[in-house]
């Protein structure tokens, strides 16, 4: 019977399985013995796993890294709106003092008069 996917030299017969089919072995090279080929198979097979738990790690390091880098921006956000409160909280402070100095442009205290004196 006539298999499409065979291909018969003087000593071997090879069988080539269809290109759709995934993980396909492929077929031996000349001389090679059928041994070798899947001892070479096995070292391919254990780089491409490597590869792939390297792969991994590297992702989830990088998840890891953002996740932190998001906490770190929320942390620094709050930061930020708590020191802008206290700014505000200053100035309302210095408006507050400046009003209570106005008040006393009337003292005898020379470092008042001046200081009043700028402000009218």
């Amino acid at each position: 019977m006539f298999n499409p996917y065979t291909i018969q030299d003087d000593m071997n017969v090879f069988y080539y399985p269809p290109a759709n089919i995934i993980n396909a072995p492929t077929p031996p090279e000349d001389g090679v013995i059928q041994e070798e080929l899947s001892s070479e198979d096995r070292k391919k097979q254990l780089c491409l796993e490597r590869n792939r738990q390297a792969a991994y790690r590297c992702r989830e390091r990088k998840k890891l890294e953002q996740k932190k880098l998001i906490e770190r921006a929320d942390d620094l956000t709050k930061r930020n709106e708590s020191l802008n409160a206290v700014v505000g909280n200053l100035k309302n402070e210095i408006i507050t003092l400046r009003e209570m100095l106005l008040t006393h442009d009337t003292c005898d205290c020379d470092r008042v008069r001046i200081y009043v004196s700028k402000f009218l």
